[in-house]
């Protein structure tokens, strides 16, 4: 075989094989930003997580499935997309949290002190 066919062939053979371990690094990719997302969602469950909060949790929630549905539908951008927007959502509910259990301690110290 020629050096010309060779490189023909595994030029071939490499275009061919590439798009599989793409998306299969992709599909990986998705999945750990999902599971990443879910635990984060999980924790501020446990952690009871409400009030304004809880909005930001809910729509954590919806970005999680969102993330599930494109994964499924073999939309692995999408799915990561969604995921990362999830996690996003679920450090912005966890952040509001303690936001606002910071603002009620330091609305009872006040209330404490004389004036």
């Amino acid at each position: 075989m020629s050096i010309a066919k060779s490189s023909v062939a595994l030029a071939a053979l490499i275009a061919f094989t590439s798009p599989a371990f793409a998306s299969s690094a992709e599909k990986q990719e998705a999945r750990a930003a999902i599971d990443v997302a879910k635990a984060k969602i999980e924790g501020n469950d446990r952690a009871g997580v409400t009030g304004a909060a809880a909005d930001a949790q809910i729509r954590a929630r919806d970005a999680l499935e969102e993330a599930q549905v494109q994964l499924a539908k073999g939309h692995e951008g999408r799915a990561t997309a969604a995921a990362k927007r999830a996690n996003s959502l679920a450090d912005l509910a966890l952040a509001s949290a303690q936001a606002r259990m910071a603002d009620a301690k330091r609305d009872a110290i006040a209330s404490d002190r004389p004036q």
